[in-house]
Formats: structure tokens, C-alpha cells, sequence
């Protein structure tokens, strides 16, 4: 299970098991008694720990982050019945901020988005996935992923997936097969030689090439997926993790059942 950070200045509050401690009610916990600090919790999932960070100013939620995607995006994207993990809150003052919102209107939303997602996912594949179709800018050579509409539009992320779902649906757009927003991330080398020499993928990583590029050189986006998920967390860090690890989480319950059906 992931190992979760201990801040230099803080002082422990709690330390839960969620198999024993629902998530909500530690949250419930900390905002009734009005306490500021960091709340780092590690959901273990089917394929690897997904880790979140939450910030706290009197009670109230004023920052959230899956590794180095922030904001409600990412904490609505985070499973709010986490079934096995961790939590820890440590207390310390923290710089006064606006929350993100107000709290029981954070968790109501919260709440839905934990069951939406699965669904919009299972026919979505994730918000990474490319699709085409005549409308723009799904006309886009290769097509466009809910992420990159997300980057371009400022909507909410599950805002836009909910709109591809319709339109696909209507069969307005059409999945680009095994082509993902993901693969265009650069990834640092790997320095251990024990791992290189087990593994295809952290050979070929270089700090340069796209993970695309590494799909031209034979590699499938299985591969890639499988051998990178369990290893980015909070020592394993680029530009984008948080985003490709939770697509990636995503990917991985309809991908494991397709190769049972294959």
C-alpha cells in the first residue's frame, strides 16, 4: 500500500483504517470540529493506490489533489466509498483560503460523481480516450479525448464526459481504438537495471520520447498501461501523473474484462 508523507510541521489527529472508517466520516470529523491541516488518504485499488491530499482551514476543504492534478476535478474523480486503504489527518495551521465549496454541498456532489463515474467509464473506456466523429472538434485528425476538450473549454471534467456519453450514444462519435490523451506524456528514465532489464517499457523510457512513440516501436498500450499504473505515486512524479494514473485506474476494470472475453 502506498506509504503516505508526514509532514514536517504537523501533528498527528487520525490515522484510520477505511475498511474500519468510512472516508466521509472522517471528513465529517474533521469539519464538525473545525480543524485545519492536511488529510492524505490512499484508496487501494484493483490495480494499484490512488492517493489524495486535502487541505483544511477551519473545517472547511480549500484544496484537493490526486499527485499534480488539483481542484474539484480531481477530488470528485476520487472514489468517495473507499471499500480498502488508509487515511491520515495531521493537524497544522494552514494560510487562510475560500473552500472549494461549501462542505455538505461538496460531499452531496461528491457522493453522485462516486456513482456516476463508473458508468460514464464503462462506456467512455476513461477520459483519456480519442474519439472521431464529423461534429468539431471531434473532425480533428486523430480525434479528441474528454481531456483535452476539458484543457481547451474549462468545463468540468465529468460535465464533458457526460456530453461524449450522449453522443455517443447517439452515435454522433465513434472510440479511436487503443489511442489515448495519455500517450503523448514524457516519461523520466528509469535508473535501476534490475527493473530495466524485466521490463520492455522502462527500457525504452528516456525522458524524451512520448509514450506514443514507444507504441510505434511495438509496444501496446496494454503494456504500457499495465507496467507503468503500479508505479507512479508521490516518489514517482512528471507532468500529468495525476491524470494519467486516475485514467489509467479507470482503464484498467473494462481492459482486464475484455481480455477475459477474448
Amino acid at each position: 500500500m502506498m506509504l503516505l508523507r508526514t509532514p514536517s510541521d504537523a501533528r498527528l489527529g487520525l490515522r484510520a483504517d477505511l475498511g474500519e472508517l468510512p472516508l466521509t466520516a472522517a471528513l465529517e470529523l474533521i469539519h464538525s470540529t473545525s480543524q485545519s491541516g492536511s488529510l492524505r488518504v490512499s484508496a487501494a485499488l484493483d490495480a494499484a493506490d490512488l492517493p489524495l491530499e486535502l487541505h483544511f482551514c477551519a473545517g472547511e476543504v480549500t484544496s484537493a489533489a490526486i499527485l499534480d492534478w488539483t481542484g474539484l476535478d480531481a477530488l470528485y474523480s476520487f472514489p468517495q466509498d473507499v471499500a480498502a486503504g488508509q487515511a491520515a489527518f495531521w493537524q497544522q495551521p494552514t494560510p487562510a483560503a475560500p473552500p472549494l465549496a461549501p462542505f455538505q454541498n461538496l460531499l452531496g456532489e461528491w457522493a453522485r460523481l462516486s456513482d456516476e463515474w463508473p458508468r460514464l467509464c464503462e462506456q467512455l473506456f476513461s477520459p483519456s480516450q480519442r474519439f472521431y466523429g464529423e461534429l468539431d472538434p471531434f473532425s480533428r485528425p486523430g480525434g479528441v479525448s474528454a481531456r483535452w476538450i476539458t484543457a481547451f473549454s474549462g468545463q468540468p471534467l465529468h460535465e464533458v464526459c457526460a456530453q461524449l456519453a450522449a453522443l455517443q450514444q447517439a452515435g454522433m462519435i465513434r472510440p479511436v481504438r487503443r489511442s489515448y490523451e495519455w500517450d503523448t506524456l514524457v516519461l523520466p528514465p528509469c535508473h535501476d537495471p534490475q527493473e530495466m532489464r524485466q521490463s520492455p517499457v522502462l527500457r525504452l523510457l528516456d525522458g524524451q520520447k512520448t509514450l506514443h512513440r514507444l507504441i510505434q516501436r511495438g509496444l501496446s498500450s496494454e503494456d504500457i498501461r499495465a507496467e507503468l499504473v503500479g508505479r507512479v505515486g508521490p516518489e514517482c512524479l512528471f507532468p500529468g501523473s495525476g491524470r494519467a494514473l486516475r485514467d489509467w485506474l479507470w482503464e484498467h476494470g473494462p481492459a482486464q474484462r475484455e481480455l477475459l472475453i477474448a
